[in-house]
């Protein structure tokens, strides 16, 4: 026995639903009228039933966006003709360009650096302080004379190698004169892309004339993407070959 269901019929010998013959086109046809709106001249069913696989996911946005309406008479969400296949974008890949030293690599290396000018004999009895302000980044030196103050950055940039904290963030300030007739020296750590610099970095990356590379500056940072993973090994590359006074790192791929 058979029992007729809308477009489907229950079989009870198989206790299956089959569709009724011919239905299953007509049932089709009928959500794609409702997903897709009216037909659009010159497009065949054929078409349209293309168009609504390649674009499900699309459509199920733009009717979650819109619920409870349809396009009216006329409107349609798609021209077959112009996006019969669906055109798929490459997607960017990007790195960022930081700079900076590991703060507690360079307590370390301040540590190891006196306990050695204390040792030396050239330095008993004598004043030599190395102060480090973690918060501000900036180092200071005070002792008796500037030959012992570049004695004592001999020994901090020896420690500071070692620890592999750039040198090159390395900025030291005028030697200014202290109480008693001693000298004191700032040293400042640069622990990002200042402006100026960062401008010189995007000016040479787009002189080069990349295709796809976009450089962006962002905060102390820059940002460079495109979609040709080759570009970026390119860039990397000549970037490298730049000097900007600073180290450059490369990472936060994505």
């Amino acid at each position: 026995a058979r029992s007729k269901v809308g477009a489907c019929e229950f079989d009870d010998k198989l206790k299956i639903r089959r569709p009724v013959k011919g239905a299953r086109g007509k049932v089709r046809h009928n959500r794609l009228q409702s997903f897709m709106g009216p037909r659009a001249p010159g497009e065949t069913r054929g078409e349209r039933i293309l168009l609504a696989d390649h674009f499900r996911p699309v459509r199920q946005i733009r009717r979650r966006a819109s619920v409870g309406s349809r396009p009216a008479a006329g409107q349609h969400l798609f021209s077959a003709p112009a996006r019969l296949y669906p055109e798929y974008m490459a997607k960017d890949e990007t790195f960022d360009i930081t700079t900076g030293a590991d703060l507690q690599e360079v307590a370390n290396a301040v540590d190891q650096a006196k306990r050695e000018i204390t040792s030396r004999f050239d330095f008993k009895n004598i004043l030599a302080e190395i102060d480090f302000d973690k918060s501000k980044a900036n180092l200071t030196i005070h002792t008796t004379d500037e030959y012992k103050l570049d004695a004592i950055w001999q020994a901090l940039t020896g420690r500071f190698i070692a620890r592999s904290v750039p040198i090159q963030n390395m900025v030291r300030g005028a030697i200014q004169p202290a109480a008693s007739s001693t000298v004191r020296q700032e040293i400042k750590l640069t622990q990002g892309i200042e402006s100026d610099i960062a401008k010189k970095m995007v000016k040479f990356i787009k002189e080069q004339k990349y295709k796809k590379v976009q450089a962006q500056i962002q905060g102390d940072a820059v940002r460079i993407s495109s979609p040709s993973r080759d570009e970026l090994q390119q860039v990397i590359t000549a970037l490298k070959g730049e000097d900007y006074g600073i180290e450059l790192k490369f990472g936060n791929y994505r």
